[in-house]
Protein backbone atom coordinates (compact mmCIF):
# COMPACT_ATOMS: atom_id res chain seq x y z
CA UNK A 1 0.00 0.00 0.00
CA UNK A 2 1.40 3.05 -0.98
CA UNK A 3 2.20 6.12 1.93
CA UNK A 4 2.74 9.56 1.25
CA UNK A 5 5.90 10.46 -0.02
CA UNK A 6 7.18 13.39 2.60
CA UNK A 7 6.33 10.10 5.11
CA UNK A 8 8.12 7.77 3.06
CA UNK A 9 11.58 9.88 2.87
CA UNK A 10 10.92 10.88 6.42
CA UNK A 11 11.26 7.30 7.45
CA UNK A 12 14.11 6.36 5.04
CA UNK A 13 16.11 9.22 6.88
CA UNK A 14 15.64 7.97 10.53
CA UNK A 15 15.82 4.22 9.05
CA UNK A 16 19.47 5.57 7.14
CA UNK A 17 20.71 7.36 10.35
CA UNK A 18 19.37 4.16 12.18
CA UNK A 19 21.84 1.66 10.14
CA UNK A 20 24.59 4.37 10.78
CA UNK A 21 24.72 4.34 14.22
CA UNK A 22 24.15 0.32 14.30
CA UNK A 23 27.17 0.09 12.11
CA UNK A 24 29.68 1.43 14.09
CA UNK A 25 28.16 0.33 17.67
CA UNK A 26 27.41 -3.72 16.84
CA UNK A 27 30.29 -6.21 15.61
CA UNK A 28 32.88 -8.78 17.42
CA UNK A 29 34.02 -6.17 19.69
CA UNK A 30 30.61 -4.37 21.22
CA UNK A 31 30.80 -0.93 21.46
CA UNK A 32 28.27 1.14 24.01
CA UNK A 33 27.48 4.70 22.97
CA UNK A 34 29.41 6.98 25.41
CA UNK A 35 32.48 5.08 23.72
CA UNK A 36 32.07 6.06 20.45
CA UNK A 37 30.97 9.39 20.92
CA UNK A 38 34.52 9.88 22.73
CA UNK A 39 36.50 7.92 20.00
CA UNK A 40 34.50 10.17 17.45
CA UNK A 41 35.87 13.48 19.92
CA UNK A 42 39.34 12.15 20.07
CA UNK A 43 40.41 14.65 17.31
CA UNK A 44 38.97 17.35 19.37
CA UNK A 45 40.68 16.50 21.93
CA UNK A 46 38.81 14.55 23.69
CA UNK A 47 39.65 11.03 25.95
CA UNK A 48 39.50 7.86 24.09
CA UNK A 49 40.71 4.40 24.29
CA UNK A 50 42.50 4.21 21.29
CA UNK A 51 41.73 0.75 20.89
CA UNK A 52 38.22 1.83 20.57
CA UNK A 53 39.40 5.09 18.55
CA UNK A 54 40.50 2.69 15.66
CA UNK A 55 37.66 0.42 16.07
CA UNK A 56 35.34 3.43 15.41
CA UNK A 57 37.04 5.84 13.11
CA UNK A 58 39.38 3.34 10.94
CA UNK A 59 36.78 0.50 10.62
CA UNK A 60 33.66 0.32 11.18
CA UNK A 61 32.68 4.07 10.14
CA UNK A 62 34.33 3.96 6.93
CA UNK A 63 32.94 0.31 6.55
CA UNK A 64 29.41 1.31 7.07
CA UNK A 65 29.58 4.65 5.02
CA UNK A 66 30.97 2.18 2.18
CA UNK A 67 27.77 -0.03 2.58
CA UNK A 68 25.51 3.12 1.93
CA UNK A 69 27.36 3.74 -0.78
CA UNK A 70 27.41 0.31 -2.56
CA UNK A 71 23.86 -0.07 -1.80
CA UNK A 72 22.39 3.15 -2.94
CA UNK A 73 24.60 2.51 -6.42
CA UNK A 74 23.19 -0.89 -6.81
CA UNK A 75 19.39 0.04 -5.56
CA UNK A 76 19.42 3.05 -8.01
CA UNK A 77 21.12 0.96 -10.82
CA UNK A 78 18.50 -1.61 -10.56
CA UNK A 79 16.02 1.05 -10.54
CA UNK A 80 17.10 2.57 -13.68
CA UNK A 81 17.24 -0.80 -15.05
CA UNK A 82 13.90 -2.50 -13.96
CA UNK A 83 12.50 1.32 -15.41
CA UNK A 84 14.00 1.08 -19.13
CA UNK A 85 13.33 -2.17 -19.80
CA UNK A 86 9.99 -2.43 -17.69
CA UNK A 87 10.52 -5.29 -16.37
CA UNK A 88 11.12 -5.90 -12.58
CA UNK A 89 13.24 -8.79 -12.96
CA UNK A 90 15.48 -6.52 -14.47
CA UNK A 91 18.82 -6.23 -12.14
CA UNK A 92 22.85 -5.37 -12.96
CA UNK A 93 23.40 -8.61 -11.33
CA UNK A 94 21.68 -11.18 -13.71
CA UNK A 95 22.29 -8.37 -16.45
CA UNK A 96 25.90 -9.42 -16.16
CA UNK A 97 26.70 -5.96 -15.36
CA UNK A 98 28.29 -7.22 -11.87
CA UNK A 99 30.15 -10.18 -13.50
CA UNK A 100 32.07 -7.86 -16.33
CA UNK A 101 33.12 -5.65 -13.57
CA UNK A 102 34.28 -8.60 -11.63
CA UNK A 103 36.55 -9.96 -14.76
CA UNK A 104 37.87 -6.50 -14.47
CA UNK A 105 38.61 -6.26 -11.33
CA UNK A 106 39.84 -9.63 -10.76
CA UNK A 107 42.08 -9.28 -13.68
CA UNK A 108 43.27 -6.35 -12.03
CA UNK A 109 44.10 -7.58 -8.66
CA UNK A 110 45.87 -10.85 -9.28
CA UNK A 111 47.83 -9.37 -12.21
CA UNK A 112 49.02 -6.50 -10.26
CA UNK A 113 48.69 -3.69 -12.60
CA UNK A 114 47.68 -0.54 -10.90
CA UNK A 115 49.12 1.90 -12.95
CA UNK A 116 46.28 4.48 -11.99
CA UNK A 117 46.88 3.85 -7.91
CA UNK A 118 43.93 3.35 -5.99
CA UNK A 119 41.55 4.20 -9.32
CA UNK A 120 43.04 1.25 -11.52
CA UNK A 121 40.66 -1.25 -9.58
CA UNK A 122 37.21 0.84 -10.51
CA UNK A 123 38.73 1.94 -13.71
CA UNK A 124 39.12 -1.44 -14.95
CA UNK A 125 36.06 -2.29 -13.41
CA UNK A 126 34.12 -0.27 -15.06
CA UNK A 127 35.59 -1.07 -18.22
CA UNK A 128 34.50 -4.87 -17.77
CA UNK A 129 31.08 -3.52 -17.19
CA UNK A 130 30.77 -1.70 -20.34
CA UNK A 131 32.22 -4.48 -22.66
CA UNK A 132 29.24 -6.09 -20.74
CA UNK A 133 26.42 -4.01 -21.07
CA UNK A 134 27.37 -3.91 -25.03
CA UNK A 135 27.92 -7.32 -25.39
CA UNK A 136 24.43 -8.15 -24.20
CA UNK A 137 22.67 -5.32 -25.91
CA UNK A 138 24.20 -6.36 -29.15
CA UNK A 139 23.07 -10.02 -28.36
CA UNK A 140 19.57 -9.17 -27.12
CA UNK A 141 18.97 -6.42 -29.74
CA UNK A 142 16.52 -7.55 -32.59
CA UNK A 143 16.01 -5.10 -35.16
CA UNK A 144 16.63 -2.03 -33.28
CA UNK A 145 14.38 -3.14 -30.55
CA UNK A 146 15.30 -4.46 -26.74
CA UNK A 147 12.88 -7.06 -26.18
CA UNK A 148 12.93 -7.79 -22.49
CA UNK A 149 12.92 -11.88 -22.75
CA UNK A 150 15.64 -11.55 -25.21
CA UNK A 151 17.68 -9.18 -22.41
CA UNK A 152 17.60 -11.27 -19.58
CA UNK A 153 18.73 -14.52 -21.41
CA UNK A 154 21.15 -12.92 -22.99
CA UNK A 155 22.24 -11.07 -19.59
CA UNK A 156 22.11 -14.71 -17.89
CA UNK A 157 24.30 -15.99 -20.89
CA UNK A 158 26.90 -13.58 -20.78
CA UNK A 159 27.16 -13.22 -17.09
CA UNK A 160 27.68 -16.78 -16.47
CA UNK A 161 30.54 -17.05 -18.93
CA UNK A 162 32.31 -14.27 -17.42
CA UNK A 163 31.32 -15.41 -13.87
CA UNK A 164 32.96 -18.53 -15.23
CA UNK A 165 36.27 -16.05 -16.58
CA UNK A 166 36.32 -14.76 -13.36
CA UNK A 167 36.49 -18.19 -11.53
CA UNK A 168 39.31 -19.03 -13.51
CA UNK A 169 41.54 -16.62 -13.49
CA UNK A 170 40.93 -17.05 -9.34
CA UNK A 171 41.51 -20.66 -9.68
CA UNK A 172 45.38 -19.66 -11.39
CA UNK A 173 46.57 -17.25 -8.88
CA UNK A 174 47.19 -19.39 -5.32
CA UNK A 175 48.43 -16.80 -3.89
CA UNK A 176 45.82 -14.42 -4.08
CA UNK A 177 43.03 -16.94 -4.18
CA UNK A 178 41.51 -16.80 -0.76
CA UNK A 179 41.08 -13.05 -0.69
CA UNK A 180 39.78 -12.85 -4.21
CA UNK A 181 37.10 -15.59 -3.54
CA UNK A 182 36.25 -13.99 -0.21
CA UNK A 183 35.70 -10.81 -2.68
CA UNK A 184 33.62 -12.73 -5.47
CA UNK A 185 31.02 -13.34 -2.73
CA UNK A 186 30.69 -9.63 -1.93
CA UNK A 187 32.18 -8.51 1.28
CA UNK A 188 33.10 -4.52 3.48
CA UNK A 189 36.02 -6.04 5.07
CA UNK A 190 38.34 -4.27 3.68
CA UNK A 191 36.41 -0.85 3.04
CA UNK A 192 38.65 2.22 3.61
CA UNK A 193 38.68 5.97 3.60
CA UNK A 194 40.11 6.17 0.48
CA UNK A 195 37.40 3.60 -0.87
CA UNK A 196 34.86 5.74 0.33
CA UNK A 197 36.04 8.78 -1.04
CA UNK A 198 36.76 7.46 -4.41
CA UNK A 199 32.99 5.80 -4.15
CA UNK A 200 30.86 8.86 -3.05
CA UNK A 201 31.64 11.12 -5.85
CA UNK A 202 30.77 8.80 -8.79
CA UNK A 203 27.36 7.41 -6.80
CA UNK A 204 26.38 11.21 -6.50
CA UNK A 205 26.84 11.85 -9.92
CA UNK A 206 25.78 9.23 -11.45
CA UNK A 207 22.10 9.06 -9.07
CA UNK A 208 22.01 12.79 -10.13
CA UNK A 209 22.62 11.84 -13.84
CA UNK A 210 20.29 9.04 -13.76
CA UNK A 211 17.80 11.86 -12.47
CA UNK A 212 17.58 13.94 -15.33
CA UNK A 213 16.05 11.28 -17.13
CA UNK A 214 13.17 10.63 -15.39
CA UNK A 215 10.96 11.95 -17.31
CA UNK A 216 11.88 9.86 -20.21
CA UNK A 217 12.32 6.71 -17.96
CA UNK A 218 8.43 7.42 -16.88
CA UNK A 219 7.43 8.15 -20.99
CA UNK A 220 9.22 4.86 -21.51
CA UNK A 221 7.08 2.92 -18.85
CA UNK A 222 4.25 3.78 -21.31
CA UNK A 223 5.99 2.60 -24.63
CA UNK A 224 8.47 3.66 -26.95
CA UNK A 225 6.05 5.21 -29.27
CA UNK A 226 4.59 7.58 -26.73
CA UNK A 227 8.02 8.56 -25.45
CA UNK A 228 9.03 9.85 -29.16
CA UNK A 229 5.76 10.81 -29.20
CA UNK A 230 6.73 13.39 -26.31
CA UNK A 231 9.80 14.43 -27.72
CA UNK A 232 12.05 11.52 -26.24
CA UNK A 233 14.46 9.53 -28.44
CA UNK A 234 14.12 5.86 -26.50
CA UNK A 235 17.54 4.87 -28.68
CA UNK A 236 19.42 7.68 -26.85
CA UNK A 237 17.93 6.85 -23.58
CA UNK A 238 18.47 3.30 -23.37
CA UNK A 239 22.31 3.84 -24.18
CA UNK A 240 23.27 6.43 -21.85
CA UNK A 241 21.21 4.86 -18.84
CA UNK A 242 22.75 1.61 -19.90
CA UNK A 243 26.24 3.59 -19.50
CA UNK A 244 25.17 4.84 -16.25
CA UNK A 245 24.00 1.82 -14.70
CA UNK A 246 27.40 0.34 -15.70
CA UNK A 247 29.11 3.31 -13.72
CA UNK A 248 27.16 2.91 -10.90
CA UNK A 249 27.45 -1.23 -11.12
CA UNK A 250 31.24 -0.64 -11.64
CA UNK A 251 32.27 1.05 -8.72
CA UNK A 252 30.22 -0.97 -6.23
CA UNK A 253 31.95 -4.32 -7.76
CA UNK A 254 35.19 -2.25 -7.19
CA UNK A 255 35.32 -2.18 -4.01
CA UNK A 256 32.77 -4.33 -2.50
CA UNK A 257 32.49 -7.49 -4.98
CA UNK A 258 29.57 -8.97 -6.24
CA UNK A 259 26.40 -8.46 -4.10
CA UNK A 260 23.06 -9.89 -5.95
CA UNK A 261 19.57 -9.13 -5.73
CA UNK A 262 19.97 -5.79 -4.25
CA UNK A 263 18.92 -4.13 -7.45
CA UNK A 264 15.91 -6.38 -7.86
CA UNK A 265 14.82 -5.84 -4.07
CA UNK A 266 14.89 -2.12 -3.38
CA UNK A 267 13.34 -1.08 -6.67
CA UNK A 268 10.15 -3.30 -6.20
CA UNK A 269 9.96 -2.43 -2.57
CA UNK A 270 9.87 1.36 -3.24
CA UNK A 271 7.74 0.78 -6.23
CA UNK A 272 5.01 -0.42 -3.94
CA UNK A 273 5.54 2.26 -1.25
CA UNK A 274 5.58 5.16 -2.99
CA UNK A 275 4.44 4.86 -6.71
CA UNK A 276 6.64 4.43 -10.07
CA UNK A 277 7.26 8.18 -10.50
CA UNK A 278 10.99 8.29 -11.15
CA UNK A 279 11.67 11.72 -9.52
CA UNK A 280 11.14 10.04 -6.73
CA UNK A 281 11.59 6.13 -6.61
CA UNK A 282 15.46 6.90 -7.82
CA UNK A 283 16.05 8.86 -4.79
CA UNK A 284 14.44 6.04 -2.23
CA UNK A 285 16.08 3.34 -4.01
CA UNK A 286 19.03 5.13 -3.57
CA UNK A 287 18.24 5.72 0.30
CA UNK A 288 16.64 2.14 0.42
CA UNK A 289 19.67 0.53 -1.10
CA UNK A 290 22.49 1.73 1.20
CA UNK A 291 19.99 0.85 4.70
CA UNK A 292 19.62 -2.83 3.23
CA UNK A 293 23.35 -3.52 2.63
CA UNK A 294 24.72 -1.78 5.09
CA UNK A 295 22.13 -3.35 7.84
CA UNK A 296 22.81 -6.90 5.86
CA UNK A 297 26.35 -6.02 6.70
CA UNK A 298 25.67 -5.43 10.20
CA UNK A 299 24.28 -8.63 10.25
CA UNK A 300 26.32 -10.65 8.83
CA UNK A 301 29.52 -9.67 11.01
CA UNK A 302 28.02 -9.57 13.96
CA UNK A 303 24.96 -12.58 14.07
CA UNK A 304 27.91 -15.58 14.83
CA UNK A 305 30.52 -14.47 17.31
CA UNK A 306 34.25 -14.47 15.57
CA UNK A 307 32.83 -15.49 12.45
CA UNK A 308 32.47 -12.79 9.66
CA UNK A 309 29.84 -13.88 6.63
CA UNK A 310 30.47 -12.42 3.19
CA UNK A 311 27.26 -9.86 3.00
CA UNK A 312 26.74 -11.21 -1.00
CA UNK A 313 25.87 -14.64 0.66
CA UNK A 314 22.55 -12.79 2.84
CA UNK A 315 22.11 -10.54 0.44
CA UNK A 316 21.16 -13.88 -1.87
CA UNK A 317 19.64 -15.64 0.71
CA UNK A 318 17.05 -12.32 0.65
CA UNK A 319 17.14 -12.26 -2.38
CA UNK A 320 16.49 -15.55 -4.41
CA UNK A 321 13.45 -16.18 -2.69
CA UNK A 322 12.21 -12.38 -3.63
CA UNK A 323 13.33 -12.92 -7.57
CA UNK A 324 11.03 -16.32 -7.28
CA UNK A 325 8.66 -14.76 -6.20
CA UNK A 326 8.45 -11.83 -8.33
CA UNK A 327 9.00 -14.50 -11.29
CA UNK A 328 5.79 -16.10 -10.56
CA UNK A 329 4.13 -12.79 -10.67
CA UNK A 330 5.59 -11.61 -13.32
CA UNK A 331 2.50 -11.66 -15.83
CA UNK A 332 0.94 -9.53 -13.93
CA UNK A 333 3.44 -7.51 -12.96
CA UNK A 334 4.12 -6.57 -16.69
CA UNK A 335 2.10 -3.26 -16.32
CA UNK A 336 2.96 -0.82 -13.55
CA UNK A 337 0.95 2.06 -12.27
Amino acid sequence: MRIRRPLAFAGLVILLISVLVLGVLLGNVPLDPGQVVLALLQGAGGPADPMVSVIVNNIRLPRVLLGIMVGAALGVAGCAMQGLLKNPLADPYLFGVSAGAAVGSAAAAVTGFFILGALTGPAVAFLGALLATALVYQVSRVGGQLPVEGVLLAGVAVGSLLAAIASAIVFFDPIRRVNVIFWLLGSLQSATWTHVAIIAPVVFAGTFALLLFSRPLNAKLLGDEVASSLGIDPKRTTTLVLFLVALLTAAAVAFAGIIGFVGIIVPHTMRLLIGPDHRYLLPASAMFGGILLAGCDVLARSSVSGIEIPVGILTAFLGAPFFVYLLRRYRRLKSWG
